[in-house]
C-alpha cells in the first residue's frame, strides 16, 4: 500500500470514529455532516463565526470524510 493511501485511511478512520463517537478528535466539540458531499463530516466550530455552534468558543478547523 502506498504511503498516500494509507494516509487517506487513518484519516477516514479517524473521520467515522469521531461520527461514531459524534466528537470532534481535536476539540471535543460535537461533529455534524456537511450535505453538500456524501461522508464529509465537520466539527461545529468550523468555519466563521457565524456559522460556528458557539460564537464565543474558538474556531476548529477539522473536517473528515467517512468513504
Amino acid at each position: 500500500m502506498s504511503g498516500q493511501q494509507q494516509r487517506i485511511e487513518t484519516a477516514q478512520d479517524e473521520a467515522r470514529t469521531a461520527a461514531a463517537a459524534g466528537r470532534c478528535p481535536r476539540c471535543g466539540a460535537k461533529v455534524r455532516r456537511n450535505l453538500a458531499i456524501a461522508g464529509w463530516i465537520q466539527c461545529e466550530q468550523y468555519g466563521a463565526p457565524a456559522f460556528r455552534k458557539d460564537e464565543s468558543r474558538s474556531a476548529c478547523s477539522w473536517q473528515g470524510f467517512t468513504r
